[in-house]
Order: C-alpha cells, then structure tokens, then sequence
C-alpha cells in the first residue's frame, strides 16, 4: 500500500502501474502540497482517497511536478515523501490498536 506524501510547494501527480493486484485501477491523481514547503502549515490533508494506492508487490511509480516526469520503482508498503529536488522512500506499517 504505497502511500505518497507531496512535500513541494505545488501540486503533484502521481500514478502508479497495476501488476500486482491490491487494486482496481491506475489512475493519475493530483496531490497538493501536504507541508507547504518550507513552512508548517498543510494546505490539504493527507487522506487514504487521495495518497494511498492498495497494491500487493514492488510497482513504478510515476510523478510529474514542476521540473518534469520521473519514475522509480516502490515496494507494496513504502512511504514515498516527494520534495522539491529529491524523494525518499521507507516501509511502513500499521496496526489498527496503535495512533
């Protein structure tokens, strides 16, 4: 369950490919910045309809945002933060009995 966080100071989009199940769909969405960049202020918040993509195995991601397209590849549960220069991924998990 790939989940992406936008941590630019613009909208992104972001796509995942399907090949491993997890989902219906491969859609394009629009992510507004989550931090403004370079202050503490979310102009959107984050959201399970918005950020997350169910998928079982590694997919491509592709974003698009200010400075062009770039694609990598993510596992099933990483975290993706996308900054202005850069991006980073980690696993995450989540247990229901734990906020």
């Amino acid at each position: 369950m790939p989940w992406v966080s936008n941590r630019t100071g613009a909208d992104i989009s972001v796509s995942f490919t399907y090949t491993s199940g997890g989902g219906t769909y491969s859609d394009t969405r629009t992510i507004p910045p989550a931090i403004l960049y370079k202050t503490s202020n979310a102009t959107a918040p984050e959201n399970s309809g918005k950020n997350y993509w169910p998928r079982n195995t590694a997919e491509t991601i592709t974003v698009t945002k200010e400075g062009g397209q770039y694609s990598f590849t993510v596992q099933a549960n990483d975290h993706v933060d996308i900054y202005t220069d850069s991006y980073e991924t980690y696993p995450a998990s989540f247990s229901p009995g734990n906020k």
